[in-house]
């Protein structure tokens, strides 16, 4: 009786957690690498990284097409987050859990393409980058701007 009900359990959690799994489309458009721009839904990944695809479908229950990150100039929701493909120089040391730390001073900066958080745009710019150890913040203003 006992094993009945336990494998009973065990299915409700397992089709709970497909449930909870389930993608959430938003309104949103894209823009492709070649300047394409494509308007319809995105699926909203909740990202803490930077995503490396977003998947788009032009229409509401319609077949969705997968984009890889460098297939992307930007991405964005009509209300919400936006990410612009931007090449940063990232310092590949920085860490902040602990555990992980390095003894002594470590620095590792390196150039990379990624598909940054845009935070602020303006007059300056922030943006953001989250990667396994640390956050990356870059802010950008035009030369002639007090900011710079």
């Amino acid at each position: 009786m006992t094993l009945r009900l336990s494998s009973v359990l065990f299915l409700l959690f397992l089709l709970a957690g497909f449930h909870a799994q389930a993608q959430v489309y938003e309104p949103g458009w894209l823009v492709r690498a070649n300047g394409d721009t494509l308007r319809g839904e995105l699926e909203n990944g909740f990202w803490q990284e930077a995503p490396s695809f977003v998947r788009y479908r032009p229409v509401a229950l319609g077949a969705s097409q997968l984009f890889q990150a460098r297939q992307l100039r930007a991405f964005g929701f009509v209300g919400g987050r936006y990410f612009r493909h931007e090449q940063l120089l990232l310092d590949q040391a920085a860490e902040t859990r602990l555990q992980e730390l390095p003894r002594g001073n470590h620095v590792r900066l390196r150039a990379d393409s990624v598909l940054a958080e845009v935070l602020l745009t303006g007059p300056a710019e922030l943006l953001r980058l989250l990667l396994p150890g640390a956050a990356h913040y870059e802010v950008r203003a035009p030369a002639s701007h007090p900011c710079a």
